[in-house]
């Protein structure tokens, strides 16, 4: 529930009640969020003083208040202004993550690929030396401070040979100079990502990635008979094997590298296992990523889709193995998709999280570059044409990024949409402009959607941990781990 209340006096301080909205967990616990950011627990008797406008009957009622900016004072006006900015500072800083495709071509046929890759003898999908060149030009025309060029596919060591010239003509152009993290200083501070399904990787390929200090993610969905299913892989009996032989090679080089698994029908009676997994090969982050409504998710959808309550039991029950994991054993073992939630819920300063802000990434702090040079919105959205922005060579980055068509995207992923301003996760949640499309053939959002059922469950159940659960202390951990 979402409430408007009048001006009123109280403590002989004007104040007015700023929008809020409500869930109610039980008669002690009803849960008070504001569209900055804050939030408070109020008892039933507290929460009656609110809507009654009788907080002056309890002056440290109205301080708590005061001080979540759940009323606004002069005295807190600044506050939470400066909330505001800090909550939403990402929309002004220029797009820093920049995904690239040096092919489409695949030697995976992955049941979920959003991206459509193709074959390996297919023609024409592979990105040249000249479309390299605009797109790295057309990449550092952005006002960002920071760049992180991320390689995917396709497969992009189908077509390393462009990824290292990406490489080196990024370094050059930026003036780069080695430094003693991942970035490279100079005009701007430079990163490189590749996200690799890692049966094409050989000795020379790794020791050049390392060289240049390019960071590595992987997909492993879980055990060999769940990861085969979901991960299919034309030129291996099981692309399992080689994955987990280069997981394991690669880990005691570079301990940063990261892998996520996606979550089809296959995966749901998975969910120990798949965590299991993940601690075999000495992970320490997880990601339980839902299909995306995208690419041939849409065309076998009635084959290995679910819906958000089947993904949600599934989630809940990971949630509290992974929960039971770090209780028991004391292992730093987190989920990054409830991090970047309870972030949120916590925090005040914007992360960078493209998926999951609102607005959403889309023209603010990423956009994709196919092999043929067109833009897209983010790396999701490729296989689908509503979502191109223009070409690297036909266009600028300030014609692209300052276009009509962008304010729009923009203005569809920020939870402005009537259902959404009066849901009480509003503030912590986040759409999907690409999963929305695919589900409904409409650019409007139309909610509660797919992705929306789930993020307002995960939210909620993130609440409960933080307001109820002995646990909250692991979640607070979580936040602090790199």
């Amino acid at each position: 529930m979402v409430y408007y209340i009048n001006e009123n006096f109280s403590k002989d301080v004007k104040y007015t009640v700023n929008k809020f909205f409500t869930h109610k967990f039980d008669e002690e616990h009803i849960l008070i969020t504001t569209s900055h950011g804050s939030w408070v627990v109020l008892s039933n008797e507290e929460f009656d003083l609110l809507m009654k406008n009788k907080i002056h009957e309890d002056s440290y009622l109205f301080d708590v208040l005061e001080g979540k900016g759940i009323i606004i004072t002069e005295k807190n006006t600044n506050e939470i202004v400066n909330k505001y900015k800090q909550r939403f500072d990402y929309l002004s800083n220029g797009i820093g993550l920049h995904i690239v495709v040096p092919t489409l071509r695949c030697n995976h046929q992955c049941i979920y690929c959003h991206s459509l890759s193709k074959d390996m003898d297919t023609k024409c999908y592979d990105m040249d030396e000249d479309i390299a060149k605009a797109v790295v030009d057309f990449i550092f025309q952005s006002p960002s401070k920071s760049i992180n060029l991320e390689f995917q596919g396709g497969e992009p060591l189908v077509n390393f040979p462009i990824v290292q010239y990406i490489v080196e003509y990024a370094k050059e152009k930026n003036n780069s100079k080695y430094s003693s993290n991942v970035w490279y200083s100079g005009n701007k501070q430079l990163s490189f990502t590749i996200v690799t399904n890692l049966t094409l990787m050989d000795e020379e390929i790794l020791n050049y990635i390392l060289k240049n200090r390019i960071r590595i993610c992987t997909s492993l969905d879980g055990p060999k008979e769940l990861h085969d299913k979901n991960r299919p892989c034309k030129n291996y009996n099981s692309s399992y094997e080689e994955v987990t032989h280069w997981i394991d090679i690669i880990k005691k080089k570079d301990p940063t590298l990261t892998a996520l698994p996606t979550i089809t029908r296959y995966s749901l009676n998975y969910a120990k296992e798949i965590v299991d997994e993940y601690m075999k090969h000495k992970f320490t982050h997880l990601k339980m990523r839902e299909l995306n409504i995208a690419g041939m998710s849409i065309k076998s959808w009635n084959t290995i889709g679910y819906t958000p309550e089947e993904y949600i039991k599934f989630w809940k029950e990971y949630f509290e193995y992974l929960l039971t994991i770090n209780r028991s054993l004391g292992i730093k073992l987190l989920d990054q998709i409830a991090r970047s939630i309870l972030t949120r819920i916590m925090c005040r300063k914007s992360t960078f999280d493209a998926c999951l802000n609102s607005p959403c990434g889309v023209g603010t702090v990423q956009c994709a570059y196919n092999e043929k040079g067109d833009v897209y919105t983010c790396d999701e959205a490729r296989s689908n044409e509503t979502f191109k922005l223009g070409n690297v060579k036909e266009n600028n980055y300030k014609d692209v990024f300052t276009s009509e068509n962008v304010s729009s995207f923009i203005s569809l992923s920020s939870c402005l949409s009537f259902l959404c301003d009066s849901c009480t996760w509003n503030s912590y949640c986040s759409p999907c402009l690409v999963s929305g499309y695919g589900e409904t053939k409409t650019l409007i959002p139309k909610f509660p959607n797919f992705v929306c059922k789930i993020r307002g469950e995960q939210t909620k159940e993130i609440f409960k941990k933080l307001i109820f659960s002995k646990d909250k202390y692991i979640l607070e951990k979580w936040m602090s781990y790199n």
